[in-house]
């Protein structure tokens, strides 16, 4: 079958800014995302201060946090396991190909 394009997810930083995850971790959360699963702990930042690397993304029902008591518009949000601070993350579906010409 056909390799299926990642989505790209966003976090959005304290001052409203939006970051796209790397790419590893970016297909770490599709594939939790379509395989609809709770939740998915990404990889320990270790060049990160300590509290500031380990981090989940939740979905759907259960993007939710201490600090986040309900989910978001998107329904995804990232959570900071030492300190529940919580980030909103966004979605971007890929462009749909352009259908080849005739």
């Amino acid at each position: 079958g056909v390799e299926r394009v990642p989505d790209t997810y966003e976090h959005c930083d304290g001052a409203g800014v939006w970051h796209t995850f790397d790419a590893d971790t970016n297909k770490l959360i599709d594939d939790a995302y379509y395989g609809g699963w709770p939740y998915v702990k990404l990889p320990t930042m270790y060049q990160n201060p300590a509290g500031f690397r380990d981090f989940e993304v939740r979905f759907g029902i259960h993007a939710t946090s201490r600090k986040m008591p309900r989910p978001p518009d998107t329904g995804v949000i990232q959570v900071n396991l030492a300190s529940e601070n919580t980030r909103v993350v966004r979605r971007i579906r890929p462009a749909a190909p352009e259908p080849p010409a005739a």
